[in-house]
């Protein structure tokens, strides 16, 4: 079976001018390609740059999919396949906190210097997309695929 995840979108709710603000960057698609019904995990890291200009440097994540208000899957036409999604507020980590879809996470801390990452740490979170084997084991053949918005907000 052939699985993707598309379209990583990411958005930022409305602030009054002068408030704090959060941005995150590095977002690319993630192609799982060929994967067997009869392995162990999947998983897939993006590292991204997270900036927060609170005076804490703290943010919060929340992950919404492409399927319904409580499910982060991909889809085939006639099968899902859960994902589990994974944050850490670090580059270069393999596992972080689980988040649960249409729920703010908080706590996450940033060391971005500025938005974009030009100066100082090129990466400042990891995202952790992981297909488990069990869920693996109980796919039919076929192409998967899916969405995930990450909304970012500055605490």
């Amino acid at each position: 079976m052939t699985l993707g995840l598309l379209g990583f979108a990411m958005a930022l709710p409305g602030k009054a001018i002068g408030a704090d603000k959060a941005r995150a960057s590095g977002f690319t698609d993630i192609f799982f390609g060929e994967v067997g019904v009869s392995g162990g995990d999947v998983t897939a890291q993006r590292e991204l740059c997270i900036y927060s200009n609170s005076s804490s440097a703290q943010y919060s994540v929340m992950v919404t999919g492409s399927r319904s208000a409580d499910d982060l899957v991909l889809s085939s036409s006639n099968n899902n396949i859960a994902l589990e999604i994974q944050w850490a507020d670090q580059a270069g980590q393999s596992s972080g906190r689980i988040l649960r879809p249409n729920v703010f996470e908080s706590g996450f801390t940033t060391n971005a210097q500025n938005q974009g990452c030009k100066s100082g740490p090129a990466a400042t979170a990891t995202l952790i997309v992981n297909l488990r084997g069990s869920e693996l084991g109980k796919a039919k053949a076929g192409s998967y695929a899916g969405w995930l918005a990450v909304t970012v907000s500055p605490l």
